[in-house]
């Protein structure tokens, strides 16, 4: 019996923390009054998402180009970045970022390439507190479609540093 009003009880206050936790994000008002509705959105430039402070550290997308990978001989899109180190500890950006490119809403393979035009090492290097490091990154294409890549902290709080490229547009 005892064990049968815990559950309800127990459930009752899941139900009601749930209920608490949903909100009415329209405004209150009280009687002969009117909310103000308008919002200045529209009006605003989006704000660059290119650049972010990530944990301890601040990545930036940089330009982006196509380039001929060697393994398949098709095309694939390389992107530059740079990592600053703002912690105290030294750290390579292969170790603190996490670092992804998406076309159609899939996530994209890093391409194999052995070409000069493309330094495969730069993401590995160390970087010292302080420093900062520009690297590069070689993803393989699916379709012609824009090319959304993602900087953020590996296993951080979700923030992130994003910029889309249409492949068309690169040369």
């Amino acid at each position: 019996m005892k064990k049968r009003v815990a559950i309800i009880l127990f459930g009752s206050l899941l139900a009601l923390s749930l209920c608490a936790c949903g909100g009415d994000d329209t405004a209150s008002t009280t009687q002969g009054e009117t909310a103000d509705t308008t919002t200045t959105e529209e009006t605003q430039e989006p704000a660059d998402t290119s650049s972010a402070i990530v944990g301890d550290y601040e990545v930036s997308i940089g330009d982006a180009r196509m380039i001929s990978d060697d393994y398949t001989g098709e095309e694939a899109f390389l992107v530059n970045l740079t990592f600053t180190n703002n912690g105290e500890e030294t750290t390579s950006p292969m170790l603190a970022l996490m670092v992804e490119a998406y076309q159609d809403g899939v996530q994209l393979e890093r391409a194999i390439i052995g070409s000069e035009d493309f330094d495969a090492g730069s993401e590995s290097l160390n970087v010292q507190p302080g420093g900062s490091n520009e690297f590069q990154l070689v993803f393989t294409l699916t379709s012609e479609s824009p090319v959304q890549v993602i900087a953020q902290e590996f296993l951080g709080d979700g923030t992130q540093a994003t910029k889309t490229f249409d492949p068309a547009t690169l040369a």
